[in-house]
């Protein structure tokens, strides 16, 4: 049974929509948010007009069970597969709720952003990375200005087994011209600065990272990131 229309929280006598709680969720990187967010638009007849908000809600409960994945350690393998499961459930559910709705730049974008959170090894990425590219591509044939979409087409670039240089390069120039169309694009920056680490431009990568949390001072990735380098600096490592 729907509930929530709009929702309302704990916050003295102000409503929050999903729109807004979700917002919220992303910025915090807060799962329990986004999974309410999500529990929330799974639907019936009066949830139609909040049927984007569920596919956003199934992409952030799979992005943030995905950092999950790759901060749980290698050898933890049952670790691993249970936070894939759920990323693909997730992502799953989310494309199944793309299928009823309008092909526009941005639906198009969130289906090359679900795809991408299933690609976890060299045979997804066989199975998954062309839908994905062809899915960021289209977006940006009906929007050329879709900065999204242009850090979608990225992500491969800078996340693939056996990328190079020139695949990093390529990567980086993508996220530029994102960053040019949306200056305080966080998943822009956070991954410009993992190109530029990857590039050996560390000091480059730090400062991108630092830009991150000026734009978004919750921003766990950022911080985690800034506080490893301090770490390896500290070490002697860099």
């Amino acid at each position: 049974m729907f509930l929530w229309a709009p929702l309302v929280l704990a916050q003295g006598s102000r409503e929050v929509t999903l729109e807004d709680a979700l917002e919220r969720a992303r910025r915090s990187y807060d799962l329990q948010a986004a999974e309410t967010v999500r529990q929330a638009t799974v639907s019936d007849e009066s949830a139609a007009q909040h049927e984007i908000t569920h596919v956003e809600a199934c992409l952030l409960v799979a992005e943030l069970h995905r950092i999950e994945f790759e901060n749980a350690a290698a050898s933890d393998h049952i670790a691993r597969r249970r936070s894939g499961e759920v990323i693909d459930a997730a992502a799953r559910e989310g494309l199944a709720a793309l299928e009823d709705l309008d092909s526009t730049s941005e639906t198009l974008r969130l289906e090359a952003d679900l795809l991408a959170t299933m690609i976890r090894s060299k045979f997804r990425g066989k199975k998954y990375r062309k839908p994905m590219e062809r899915a960021a591509r289209e977006a940006l044939v009906l929007d050329a200005r879709n900065a999204r979409a242009l850090v979608s087409l990225a992500k491969p670039l800078l996340f693939t087994p056996g990328r190079d240089e020139h695949d990093l390069k390529a990567g980086l120039e993508l996220l530029l011209e994102a960053l040019e169309i949306e200056p305080s694009l966080e998943t822009g920056y956070l991954l410009k600065g993992r190109a530029l680490d990857e590039l050996g431009r560390t000091a480059e990568a730090a400062a991108a990272w630092r830009r991150v949390l000026e734009i978004n001072p919750e921003s766990r990735p950022a911080m985690d990131l800034l506080e490893d380098r301090s770490t390896d600096t500290e070490a002697g490592r860099f």
